[in-house]
């Protein structure tokens, strides 16, 4: 029974995995249309508008306050005010076991002939990276700011982060609330 399940499991993975879009910009401008008419942010469910470059994110209908409304140089965090494409399970979690991320590749040299690895290098010599990178399953919009304080959560549960987000954005409502 649990061989079947198993293979019924695998089975269903390979056949669902992303197989054409080999590029994240081009899978981005698809998500902005599967989520067209469902404009809400995955963490912290706020309404967001992509045609409102300036600002994207409608605070007002989730209470959502930036961390930093400036940058350290005092420009406006851009980050705050903009959906981003943030992978559920991040790049990191399945770049790391391609060789290109942790050793680089000889393509992957700069034009000061430095070599370069990870992200980068993978997103350039890597088709089955490039396939995972650009799975839409994958992929849900976030707010930048958000996107950026869960970059730095080494989480492997999605749910943990998850969590982890909301607490943040609650958190962030009752100090918004009490100051």
């Amino acid at each position: 029974m649990k061989k079947i399940l198993l293979i019924t499991i695998l089975t269903f993975l390979t056949l669902s995995a992303n197989n054409k879009i080999d590029s994240f910009s081009t899978a981005k401008r698809y998500m902005k249309k599967v989520y067209k008419s469902h404009q809400i942010t995955f963490y912290a469910k706020c309404k967001y508008n992509y045609k409102d470059k300036n600002n994207m994110i409608n605070r007002n209908s989730c209470g959502y306050k930036p961390r930093n409304e400036y940058t350290k140089s005092g420009k406006i965090n851009k980050r705050a005010r903009r959906i981003e494409w943030e992978h559920v399970i991040p790049a990191e979690n399945f770049g790391r076991g391609f060789k290109c991320w942790s050793l680089g590749d000889e393509q992957c040299i700069k034009k000061n002939n430095k070599s370069y690895k990870g992200r980068r290098c993978c997103s350039k010599v890597n088709q089955k990276f490039k396939l995972m990178q650009a799975d839409m399953h994958n992929l849900v919009p976030a707010i930048g700011e958000l996107n950026a304080i869960g970059q730095t959560l080494n989480i492997c549960k999605f749910q943990e982060k998850k969590d982890i987000m909301e607490k943040i954005l609650i958190l962030k409502l009752i100090l918004k609330e009490d100051g």
